[in-house]
């Protein structure tokens, strides 16, 4: 009883706090403000739920997301209040789940400590709200990864067009028409700017890399402003960066696949010994009887 009226005041105490931090919004920082400034306004989005507002506000006061999930969420795609809201609903369900469980085990004759389901609440909602971030920027990696890919074949199509006799733009556009997915939609996007802009589409692409933190498109940025507008100089630049994208991505592949062998070492490892132990355990529980 003690330790369900302490998980209760600790629940409580805690939405207190959401809703007194969420009357008094922080202040964006000046660099926050500065990149607001200098960056195109975005796209007019659907206005999203009271609910979902009411959760995220709160969070805003104390600078949340940090940077580094503010940028996996741009990748994403998604709003920052959806993110917000999605982790406070982890964190609410990560609080009251241990108290739920051991009011079921209670209930069938097994008691604990007061001060148990207080500590085991509190670790369950730490962990829902660590559980949200990783899930993002284990998500923003994947989307990262896909971007690498699909920049590596647009590469490829475009060394194929400029050998034609294509200008680079036009050797841009046919290869991200020809290619589809999310990543292609994004560089597709790009191009597109650029054009509309009246700008060089490697500008276009190194905003792009900055916003998603891909430093291949940066990269590439800077090797096409260097090497020209066209011509068999762009045109190997291009071939050798394409080749060594996919030699990198051979590599993280293989290492990928190296560190997943080596994370199911333990868990054959532990069942194995498990498995050890329930043979072994009659026999040795029938030599204790005699």
């Amino acid at each position: 009883m003690t330790g369900s009226v302490l998980t209760a005041g600790a629940v409580a105490g805690f939405g207190l706090l959401l809703i007194a931090t969420g009357l008094r919004p922080a202040r964006p920082s000046l660099a926050r403000a500065l990149d607001a400034l200098r960056r195109p306004p975005a796209p007019a989005a659907d206005p999203l739920p009271w609910r979902t507002r009411v959760l995220s506000t709160p969070w805003r006061a104390f600078g949340l997301p940090r940077p580094r999930t503010r940028a996996d969420l741009a990748v994403l795609e998604r709003p920052v209040a959806v993110h917000l809201a999605d982790q406070t609903l982890a964190v609410l369900a990560g609080l009251l789940l241990p108290p739920v469980v051991m009011a079921l085990l209670a209930s069938g004759g097994t008691t604990f400590g007061a001060q148990v389901p207080l500590w085991v609440s509190l670790a369950g909602g730490v962990g829902g709200w660590w559980l949200a971030e990783t899930t993002v920027h284990a998500e923003a990696q994947r989307r990262r990864d896909e971007l690498r890919y699909a920049l590596s074949a647009v590469l490829d199509l475009v060394v194929i067009s400029l050998a034609g006799g294509a200008g680079l733009e036009q050797a841009l556009d046919d290869a991200c028409a020809d290619t589809n997915g999310w990543a292609a939609n994004r560089l597709n996007r790009a191009v597109a700017t650029s054009r509309l802009l009246r700008v060089p589409p490697w500008q276009s692409l190194g905003q792009l890399g900055e916003d998603t933190g891909v430093v291949e498109l940066q990269e590439l940025a800077a090797t096409m402003s260097l090497a020209g507008a066209e011509g068999a100089r762009i045109r190997t630049s291009l071939g050798i960066r394409a080749a060594t994208m996919r030699a990198h991505q051979a590599n993280a592949l293989e290492a990928k696949a190296n560190s997943a062998t080596e994370r199911m070492s333990m868990p054959v490892m532990l069942l194995a010994i498990g498995y050890m132990i329930f043979l072994l355990y009659p026999a040795v529980a029938a030599i204790d009887t005699f």
